[in-house]
């Protein structure tokens, strides 16, 4: 598991992200990867790399999971509506990271 501060970490498009999925999530809704894509277009002439999106939500998925919580990123849909290569490279990530896991109450 990342243990450093990562390359998003602490940064606006960090926020801006998680704010956005947990916003889904309480309503049952989805995220775009179009729409992460705007959020990282922002900080990037070129527009952001495939490495850069995967860098930003798996440091999402590391923090969620280092705090108990489900992964948020797999809200986050292709455009054909189902979860994309990220979520499942940091879903089998996650069963490799040692964090513990804290039991909900």
């Amino acid at each position: 598991m990342t243990t450093d501060r990562g390359t998003y970490r602490g940064t606006r498009e960090y926020q801006v992200m998680y704010d956005k999925l947990v916003r889904a999530a309480r309503s049952g809704g989805q995220v775009f990867h179009a729409e992460v894509t705007e959020i990282l277009a922002d900080s990037s002439a070129e527009g952001p790399t495939n490495e850069e999106i995967t860098r930003l939500l798996r440091e999402i998925a590391e923090d969620e999971h280092r705090a108990g919580r489900p992964l948020l990123t797999a809200l986050v849909l292709t455009g054909k509506g189902i979860p994309g290569n990220v979520f499942f490279a940091t879903r089998a990530a996650s069963a490799r990271w040692r964090a513990p896991i804290r039991p909900r109450r």
